[in-house]
């Protein structure tokens, strides 16, 4: 009957902590099953009998999970029962599979050693990249100095233009609308390696009745409602056909909302930069009803840089200038 600590048992479990479970958890903090071994070292350290038990394996990277646990206890002199592999492996290098076959492990835990290296190295070399911040607080904050950074003086002169003070919000008022903008970065709570989704809509609200039966004939439909609203998805002219991250929800009515699926900081900030210039297509042309009207006869004669604002994604035939319009 054992008396002592097993020391194989404590050279196993050391070297599991300090080794794979150390850096899945820098990562990968709040895994369940890697909660469960965060004190194999001193439980380990403790063991009379070479025994230990895991009864389930990470969500990230199982594979790599069970070569770390294969490589520290046959490196330790301990045998390996691994349920999911149906195999026995042995200190001496070989395995066992279900037929009681006999095989070498060492390349098949190298090469998931060399998975899971490679994996941490993208995840170090992300850390060291700026990243989406995670507070929404924050997240709008800085998407407010990215947006105005792009948009630059020439959106200063059109406040001062329209008799507007300059402030953190994109809304105000010019003699033919009030002039809104919303700029969208939405966190997937359930994604834990940071999913985001980005829209951008800019909504023309209150204009007066008389204005709306001005333009009857180049928009229709704006007699029915009060407010005029772009959408990012739309003006681009975008599609899931052209990236699958491009989520598109169409109704009866015509109207397509979307959003974009987006886990890279610079690819926020390429759709941040690319949502002011569709504000700055529009925002010189609100002053008065008949800049508007002006606008949208020069767009329709291909008479403005619409066609120049595009993404690698758009598709020219599916861009629209508002949602009131048929696709132009």
């Amino acid at each position: 009957k054992e008396s002592a600590p097993n020391p194989n048992m404590a050279a196993f479990g050391r070297n599991l902590m300090n080794g794979f479970l150390r850096q899945a958890w820098q990562f990968y903090e709040g895994d369940e099953s890697l909660a469960e071994c965060l004190g194999i070292k001193n439980e380990t350290a403790r063991m009379l009998s070479a025994k230990y038990c895991f009864e389930f394996p990470p969500k990230q990277y199982p594979d790599s999970f069970s070569c770390a646990i294969i490589r520290a206890a046959c490196e330790n002199n301990l045998v390996v029962v691994h349920g999911d592999f149906e195999c026995v492996f042995l200190p001496d290098g070989t395995a066992l599979d279900a037929r009681n076959q006999p095989f070498y492990w060492h390349d098949m835990v190298e090469e998931n050693e060399q998975i899971w290296q490679t994996h941490i190295q993208e995840l170090i070399a992300k850390q060291d990249k700026p990243q989406i911040p995670v507070s929404q607080t924050r997240r709008d904050s800085l998407a407010q100095k990215i947006l105005k950074a792009r948009l630059g003086k020439p959106y200063a002169d059109l406040l001062k233009k329209y008799n507007c003070e300059q402030t953190d919000n994109l809304w105000f008022r010019t003699e033919f609308c009030f002039f809104e903008v919303l700029i969208i970065t939405d966190k997937n709570k359930f994604d834990k390696d940071g999913l985001y989704y980005f829209d951008t809509n800019i909504i023309l609200r209150n204009i007066k009745e008389e204005d709306r039966q001005k333009m009857t004939h180049l928009i229709p439909r704006f007699t029915s409602s009060n407010k005029l609203p772009f959408y990012f998805i739309g003006f681009y002219g975008l599609s899931n056909e052209a990236n699958p991250n491009i989520k598109i929800q169409k109704y009866d009515s015509g109207m397509e909302v979307g959003e974009w699926a987006i886990r890279e900081y610079d690819e926020w900030v390429k759709l941040i930069e690319a949502a002011a210039d569709m504000i700055m297509y529009y925002l010189p042309h609100i002053g008065t009803a008949d800049d508007f009207i002006k606008f949208v006869q020069a767009h329709d004669a291909g008479e403005t840089n619409f066609a120049q604002l595009t993404l690698p994604e758009t598709n020219p035939a599916l861009r629209q200038f508002c949602v009131q319009r048929n696709r132009i």
